[in-house]
């Protein structure tokens, strides 16, 4: 998930369950910020800023020791920070990213450029949920996906705190699910390499998931099936119908599997829909 910078986490645990929602791309963001700084300061050998890779070796340690320091604080917000400049830079991409015509279906034959009701296509918002996160004591905000099921006209099936996982009903006229971001950005996202009846199926899976309760637990692996957050149910919709893989790994971490909104854009999936 992508936290905002509101509060300092005292528990050493939570600092390590975070890290793991840090994007790789942080490290090299660390890089250019060390650069800039040493640039402004004129001497390259008295500036040292430390990694992503670093900054999360030195919280293991401390979870492991089962000690809180300002320093693990410290550490916390410049992991924040780096997350923050990565969210930035990967709305710019998602502004440019090229449009591209959604594959062909006899029973649904989306407008390029126009929002899609097709089984199976992914919808995808910068809008997330706000809440407070459990023993972290952060406030968050989140991208969100859901995906077109074909149980119902007009619907897409999605996961959200306090609902789990339910359906959001529109029309052919009116688009409820784009209606709840009217300030945010939305898209819709298809697999380039899966079929129309692959797509289909992956939406009877996640339409099969309505009822389920919500996983709040970011930091756990993706695989199980008892309980799902809005990325994880998408991932395992495709995962579990068809074998079509959306992790591309960036937060995964000893073993265990995550997946982000965001890395589903980047999964092999053609950028089909924006909204403006």
């Amino acid at each position: 998930m992508i936290f905002k910078k509101t509060l300092v986490v005292t528990s050493a645990v939570a600092l390590l369950s975070l890290t793991a929602t840090i994007n790789v791309k942080a490290n090299e963001v660390t890089s250019s910020k060390q650069e800039q700084v040493a640039s402004e300061t004129g001497n390259q050998n008295t500036v040292k800023v430390e990694t992503k890779d670093e900054i999360e070796a030195k919280l293991k340690v401390s979870e492991e020791k089962g000690e809180v320091s300002i320093a693990s604080e410290k550490d916390l917000e410049t992991l924040i920070n780096l997350e923050e400049g990565v969210q930035e830079d990967l709305s710019n991409f998602m502004d440019n990213k090229p449009l591209e015509a959604d594959k062909p279906s006899r029973a649904v034959r989306a407008r390029y450029g126009s929002w899609s009701w097709r089984d199976g296509v992914i919808a995808l918002t910068d809008g997330g949920s706000g809440s407070q996160v459990p023993v972290l004591g952060l406030e968050w905000s989140s991208w969100h996906a859901a995906i077109v099921a074909p149980q119902w006209l007009y619907a897409v099936v999605e996961a959200g705190p306090g609902n789990g996982v339910f359906v959001t009903y529109s029309s052919a006229t009116t688009n409820n699910f784009e209606r709840r971001y009217p300030n945010n950005q939305v898209w819709q996202v298809a697999p380039r390499t899966t079929s129309v009846s692959q797509d289909l199926e992956a939406g009877r899976w996640a339409g099969r998931q309505v009822g389920k309760p919500y996983n709040n637990d970011f930091a756990g692996d993706i695989r199980r099936t008892d309980k799902f957050y809005c990325s994880q149910l998408v991932w395992a919709a495709y995962y579990y119908s068809c074998g079509f893989d959306l992790d591309l790994t960036r937060y995964n971490t000893f073993g265990t599997w995550r997946i982000h909104p965001k890395e589903i854009y980047d999964a092999d999936t053609a950028l089909i829909y924006r909204k403006k």
